[in-house]
This record gives C-alpha cells, structure tokens and sequence, in this order.
C-alpha cells in the first residue's frame, strides 16, 4: 500500500489573496462557499435552494460522490455569505445558476466551474502546483483548507468525516488527524503502578 501525501491546503496568507482575487472576478461567493462548507465543485455545481437552512444553519448535499446525501453544518460566516447569494439567485432553482431569468433557471456548465478558478491558479502557486488529475482543477484545493481548518480547530475526526462526506471515518483520520497531534489531556491515563 503506498502511503497518501498529506493534502495540500491554504495558509491564512493564501485565504487572504485567493478571497481578493476571487472578489476582482466575480466568483467570491463560490469561492467563500467550497472554503466555508468543504462542497465538492460538483456539489456547489448542483446546491438547489430547496437544500439551504439558513434559519437551521444546514445544507444538505443530495447529490454527493458515494450517492448517500449528508447535512453539512453552516458557520455563520456561511449563512452570510449564502444569505448574500440569496438575494442575488434565491429567486432561481440553484444558489449559483448558469441563467436565472423568468422560468429558466439552468445549472452552470461544469466547464464554467473548472475554468472559474483559472485567476486563482494565476495568482497562488498551491494551485498551479496540483497535480493534473486533481478533481476540479484546484476546488478541492478549497475542500482540504475547510477539513485542515476543521481539523486545526479540534472538530472531532467523525465530525469531520460526516460533514465532508467521506464513507469511511479512518479515510480521514489518514488525511487530517496528523493536524492535531500534540498533547492532550488523554496522555493523561498513563499510569504507572497502583
């Protein structure tokens, strides 16, 4: 078995530029979306308005990679930025629409989506650098930022795994739990003698 490479994501200084970057293009919803929510692009690609809670801060995933639909927790800064969305698109079947006029309300093309990112790719080498099988030429740069952060910030490992909709909890422990060794409390119950 041939050990995984650690999941490449964004520092806080990349977050920083990519979010400008993504404002000066017009995509800065999307882009604050895959960071905030963990979405696969095709998972942003087909988020219908009928999936957003906003008042319950969950959206659920119907359309998710293993086929089993999942709900996924929105921070606040997720429910403002999908609560700014909302009054952009929130007249049209999907939250990020390819056209959304009277009747119509087609979904964007996945080509709009693996082209979207080419600014960022410009802009932050982490995305240029991925290899090029990887899914989504580089949104799921923005999925393995929003499970790190998660990861950092001490969210459990089958928390992480429910919401970023992996089948199997030890896939991510693989992946991410390396991002909260150090001490805890645990090491703790060492003991020695009676």
């Amino acid at each position: 078995m041939h050990d995984e490479p650690a999941p490449r994501f964004l520092d806080d200084t990349e977050i920083e530029l990519a979010l400008q970057v993504a404002d000066k293009h017009g995509i800065g919803a999307e882009v604050r979306s895959a960071l905030l929510t963990g979405l696969r692009m095709t998972e942003l690609r087909m988020l219908a308005w009928a999936d957003v809670h906003l008042d319950s801060r969950v959206l659920v995933v119907r359309k998710a990679k293993n086929r089993h639909y999942r709900h996924v927790a929105l921070c606040q800064s997720a429910v403002d930025v999908l609560a700014g969305q909302s009054a952009v698109t929130g007249h049209c079947r999907y939250v990020f629409p390819g056209r959304c006029r009277k009747g119509a309300t087609g979904m964007r093309g996945h080509e709009w989506w693996t082209s979207a990112l080419k600014p960022l790719q410009e802009a932050i080498p982490k995305f240029r650098e991925l290899p090029g099988r990887c899914t989504g030429r580089g949104w799921h740069l923005l999925r393995h930022t929003w499970f790190t952060r998660l990861a950092e910030g001490g969210a459990s490992m089958a928390r992480i795994s429910q919401w970023g909709g992996h089948s199997d909890v030890n896939f991510t422990r693989r992946r991410y739990a390396h991002l909260q060794e150090g001490y805890h409390d645990d090491i703790e119950r060492v003991k020695l003698g009676s």
